[in-house]
């Protein structure tokens, strides 16, 4: 949107996406995790549900009929075994 509107041009643009990707790719190796999209529930109880793993997981409210959760590999195992079960956790 900036190259079309004027203030920044192709290359600069090229370079900052290029920066970014190096970024985002540094970042996700030191710190591993994996994203687990989940509908046809709602996404305050997977919220709840997610604040009871035992490792830090954090929860994004896409749309209206998906959540999309990103954690450590293994709260995501765990918050998805909790999916597969019983809706509630620590109960």
């Amino acid at each position: 949107a900036l190259v079309a509107a004027g203030p920044l041009d192709l290359s600069d643009a090229v370079e900052l996406v290029s920066q970014r990707a190096r970024h985002l790719d540094d970042a996700s190796r030191a710190n591993p995790g994996l994203s687990l999209g989940v509908t046809g529930r709602d996404g305050n109880d997977v919220g709840r549900m997610c604040e009871a793993v035992t490792d830090p997981c954090w929860v994004s409210y896409d749309n209206g009929s998906e959540v999309v959760v990103g954690g450590t590999a293994s709260a995501i195992a765990e918050l998805a075994d909790h999916l597969d079960g019983d809706d509630t956790v620590g109960n």
